[in-house]
């Protein structure tokens, strides 16, 4: 169920709570959306998508080009979050409409647990190497060879794009994006529709949720 974020509205103001100075905002896609747009040339760079969208009347835009695989090999897509909460279907850029794809982002993958939706620094469960499941750091790994996804049970490694966990994290994170939930609240709905938990149980509460980045 999505949240009422607007019942939050007057602790927006706080500033200290006790001797603690804080700063409360709400989560960042209740108030700016993310899509992908292309194909544009490998030579054009994001300062000059940037200016070309605030012409377009798009302010306070934030660029960046979106890369693929382990040696970023650049592509004709560039991410771009909009200050505004809904996500525009199409852009003008220099007289041609460009359309604007919901974009799929890399949630966090824990390097100790091999789990998403968390990482590392405030895992407490027990290290789960990403090659074949031991209870060892990857880095450890006696036996680098033999695959074991610690998430499915299958013959590949835990961060292998096409693990069926991953295949519904998908699902997931597109959820997400689009209607603007929680992690978990978008992971319910796949649940609830595909019959397969995506939410695991986890030493310190946190929502464990197997997902990879995707365009």
């Amino acid at each position: 169920m999505k949240k009422h974020y607007e019942d939050v509205t007057p602790f927006l103001s706080v500033l200290e709570i006790g001797a603690w100075k804080v700063k409360c905002r709400l989560p960042a896609n209740q108030i700016t959306s993310v899509g992908a747009i292309g194909l544009f040339g490998k030579d054009t760079s994001s300062e000059e998508l940037t200016e070309a969208l605030i012409d377009a009347g798009f302010g306070g835009v934030t660029v960046e080009p979106i890369y693929k695989g382990r040696d970023k090999i650049v592509t004709a897509f560039f991410k771009v979050v909009f200050n505004i909460t809904t996500l525009p279907q199409f852009v003008r850029i220099a007289y041609q409409q460009c359309r604007v794809s919901t974009y799929k982002g890399k949630p966090w993958q824990c390097f100790r647990c091999q789990r998403l939706g968390h990482n590392a620094v405030n895992c407490r469960a027990a290290p789960r190497c990403v090659v074949y499941s031991g209870a060892h750091n990857s880095r450890e790994c006696p036996s680098p060879s033999t695959c074991s996804c610690c998430n499915c049970s299958c013959n590949h490694t835990a961060n292998y794009g096409g693990c069926p966990k991953i295949r519904q994290a998908r699902e997931v994170e597109k959820i997400r994006q689009i209607q603007k939930l929680s992690y978990r609240d978008a992971a319910r709905q796949v649940v609830h529709a595909g019959g397969t938990s995506l939410v695991q149980p986890h030493s310190d509460q946190t929502l464990n949720i197997s997902m990879v980045t995707q365009f």
